[in-house]
């Protein structure tokens, strides 16, 4: 079972519990707020608990020992999924995404916290090459979540998609494994796999793991110096 702890949220494998809280927000929650930003131009049919249950359990898995979803929870609370889906397993072309179902936690960082712990994950668990996301011209947030974790635009086809009667561009962002591997990244992640305990504590470079390392033997040495002149004063003290 995997688990990954942020600052503020959690990402955990579901239970059935879990899928069945999934259902009712993405099929039975009366205002549907996510949806209108989530590929609102995407023609989407009802499924039956029972559908949804059985394809959730066909698409589990990206690759052995990774699930492509994960539930994001705060304070034990399911507010939403990240996800992934192969576009092309020959070229190792995987997509990404996110959906914050809960409009309460909208706008208040959990979405960027979630999908910058997803990436890792992803990055981490994997030998994946590059991770993409698609989105609208019309979901601004997304976007920028995207961009403040890493990911650049890489393609923009004008007015490709119909919202609500209205044009807008498709949007297409990813970032490459080099690209993650230089941004900074001192996020302590605790991943829970197979009752395993890992902790990953992630830095810009190895450059900046040196640096950290000798800043922190500075301290330890400054403190240690100061402990052994108090030492050295208290016997002379007592010698005399």
């Amino acid at each position: 079972m995997i688990k990954i702890v942020g600052q503020r949220i959690e990402l955990k494998e579901a239970t059935q519990q879990d899928i069945d809280e999934i259902y009712y927000w993405k099929y039975e929650e009366k205002e549907q707020e996510a949806k209108k930003w989530n590929g609102p131009y995407i023609p989407e049919s009802k499924m039956t608990i029972e559908e949804f249950q059985k394809k959730w359990e066909q698409d589990y898995e990206i690759a052995p020992n990774t699930p492509n979803t994960l539930i994001i929870f705060v304070e034990g609370k399911l507010i939403g999924t990240v996800g992934s889906y192969w576009v092309d397993k020959n070229t190792n072309w995987l997509e990404t995404g996110i959906v914050i179902y809960d409009k309460d936690y909208w706008n208040g960082g959990y979405g960027m916290e979630a999908y910058k712990l997803w990436i890792d994950f992803l990055f981490s668990s994997t030998d994946l090459h590059r991770l993409g996301m698609s989105t609208w011209s019309g979901n601004v947030r997304m976007m920028k979540v995207a961009e403040k974790i890493g990911m650049k635009e890489e393609a923009r086809i004008r007015q490709a998609r119909i919202v609500d009667g209205e044009y807008f561009d498709a949007i297409k962002m990813g970032i490459l494994r080099k690209e993650w591997e230089e941004l900074d990244r001192n996020i302590r992640t605790c991943i829970f796999s197979n009752s395993w305990e890992v902790n990953l504590l992630k830095f810009k470079s190895r450059k900046d793991w040196w640096l950290s390392t000798i800043v922190w033997v500075a301290i330890i040495f400054i403190l240690g110096s100061g402990v052994y002149a108090l030492l050295i004063k208290h016997w002379i003290f007592w010698d005399l």
